[in-house]
């Protein structure tokens, strides 16, 4: 065989394990041979050291547990993921659905919303009877007798707890007025239980001088009252003198030992408010009200 230069040489590609190849013997500075099945042989004890085999077995054990060659199929240990181990970002990869379980949505910073069946934040409805016409009790007053009382003086409320037994969406409201020698407007004011809130407040029409009962209506703006306690107030504005229909108050009711108004440091359920000129004000203090014999105004809401 002649000499040739090894790029001269006919290219091999599958090599048989009895080819030989020629290798230097550094440890006896000799030249030999070896065959291609003890390259393969050296290189893979050598591999081995450093990678995992197809065939073999691995085993985890600890929190996480399991074992296979081709595949590991692995088991959290009870009670291994604690808390401090989640990861609570601002995603909603894992929320509660109708098809899954899951976490809590993040909070709407709403105190009106509450978690509903469908997994999302929602005002609930207010269950129970809606009524279309109501006429709301007094607290104290007789809610079958009546008096007539002149509203005539625009920094005076008169004011009285409620009773609305339903809820209504209210559109308007109508009052009675048995004499009016100064024709003008009132104003009408409906507090929640505690005073902080305003449910509506209106302003009638001119009411005419008359010498009789007048029916008096004013629009609301499809005002929703739940079913509970109020205070409705009204008052006069400008120079208006009108008499309105007030239910009537046992005065044993509300004397120096009256269950109405001497309980010590809890509301006065009937009587008066000191306001600015003809301007009902935001909020009222129950407490404040000064006792007035029969200040509940005898009034009836319609959807």
């Amino acid at each position: 065989m002649a000499d040739q230069k090894i790029s001269q040489l006919t290219n091999y590609t599958t090599p048989l394990n009895a080819d030989l190849t020629v290798i230097v013997d550094t440890a006896n500075t000799t030249t030999k041979k070896t065959t291609w099945q003890n390259i393969k042989a050296t290189l893979k004890t050598y591999f081995d050291t450093l990678y995992i085999g197809s065939n073999q077995t691995i085993t985890l054990s600890g929190d996480v547990s399991g074992s296979g060659a081709t595949s590991i199929t692995t088991a959290i240990g009870s009670g291994k993921v604690t808390e401090a181990m989640q990861v609570l970002a601002d995603n909603t990869t894992q929320d509660v659905s109708t098809s899954k379980h899951g976490f809590a949505p993040k909070a709407p910073n709403d105190a009106t919303k509450y978690l509903d069946g469908l997994g999302n934040y929602s005002v609930p409805s207010v269950a129970g009877i809606t009524a279309l016409t109501l006429i709301p009790l007094s607290v104290v007053g007789n809610n079958r007798d009546h008096i007539e009382i002149s509203v005539n003086v625009n920094t005076t409320m008169f004011i009285s707890q409620i009773i609305i037994p339903f809820k209504i969406i209210a559109n308007k409201i109508s009052f009675t007025t048995s004499f009016t020698t100064t024709a003008g407007t009132l104003d009408l004011t409906l507090y929640s239980e505690d005073g902080q809130t305003q449910i509506f407040s209106v302003t009638t029409g001119t009411i005419a001088i008359s010498g009789g009962n007048v029916l008096i209506t004013t629009a609301l703006s499809a005002v929703v009252i739940a079913s509970g306690i109020y205070w409705l107030a009204v008052n006069s504005n400008s120079t208006t003198d009108t008499k309105l229909l007030f239910y009537s108050v046992n005065a044993q009711l509300q004397g120096a030992t009256g269950i109405a108004n001497a309980v010590t440091s809890e509301p006065i359920l009937d009587g008066t408010l000191t306001i600015s000129a003809g301007t009902p004000p935001a909020t009222i203090t129950p407490t404040s009200i000064t006792t007035v014999q029969s200040s509940a105004l005898v009034f009836r809401l319609d959807n």
